[in-house]
Parts: structure tokens; sequence; C-alpha cells
């Protein structure tokens, strides 16, 4: 997804893709689906990332605890609802292993909410009476 509608329309087989593309826009059904990819793409992609970043983090000796604590305050403020955390200990008040323990079941909620994208032939529409 390059965010630009005229260029996704070009792709896309448009005939005139810069009104199109604006168009496609506005539909619901594609509203939803960008919505789908890109939390997709957080769950599957990105968290991961920030989790893994944060075990490193907390495993290198050079990096400052404050950092270490801030790191861990973020992801896990982020993914659980204030409620939650609320219930929870605060992770500057967590050891090393409660935050291990806190990273290992992020990462199992993570791979939980994780929706496999299936992979299809998209059919490039034919020129209408209209294009």
């Amino acid at each position: 997804m390059t965010g630009d509608p005229t260029h996704s329309a070009r792709l896309a087989g448009y005939a005139h893709p810069q009104p199109r593309g604006s168009d496609n826009l506005r539909k619901p059904a594609i509203q939803a689906e960008i919505r789908a990819q890109q939390l997709a793409r957080l769950h599957n992609d990105l968290l991961p990332l920030a989790l893994n970043t944060i075990e490193t983090a907390l495993k290198d000796p050079v990096v400052p605890w404050g950092s270490k604590m801030v790191a861990s305050k973020i992801v896990i403020d982020r993914v659980y609802a204030a409620g939650d955390a609320a219930a929870g200990k605060d992770p500057a008040e967590m050891s090393g292993d409660e935050l291990q323990s806190a990273i290992d079941r992020l990462r199992r909620e993570a791979s939980e909410r994780a929706k496999p994208i299936l992979e299809h032939e998209e059919s490039i529409p034919k020129p209408g009476a209209f294009d």
C-alpha cells in the first residue's frame, strides 16, 4: 500500500486512475479493507519487532535501567487496557523475571490476535462504459 489512491487505481488497471482512486477511497468496503490490512501489519509485523526490541534492551547489560523501565511500561500500557494495567504491577516495580514474563504474555497475545493473510490472485477489472 502506497497511500496514493491514484497510484493504486493505476495498478488496478483503471483507464482514468485519478478520479477513480479518490472515489474508491470513499467506499466503506475499501476503507474497511485498508483498516484490516493496517491492523494486520501492526499485529503481525510491528508488534513483534517492538517486543524483540524491548527484549533486546532488557537483556543487554549496557542499556540503562531507566530506559528498560520506560520501554517496558510503554509496551505494557499500550497493549493492555487501562483497567488491566491498573490491576497489575507497574513495570517499574517488576523484577527482570516479571518483565520477561510480561513480554512472553504479550507475545502470546499478539500471536493469538494475529490473523493469517491469505494470498489470492487479484483480477484486474476490465474498463467499463464509464472508464
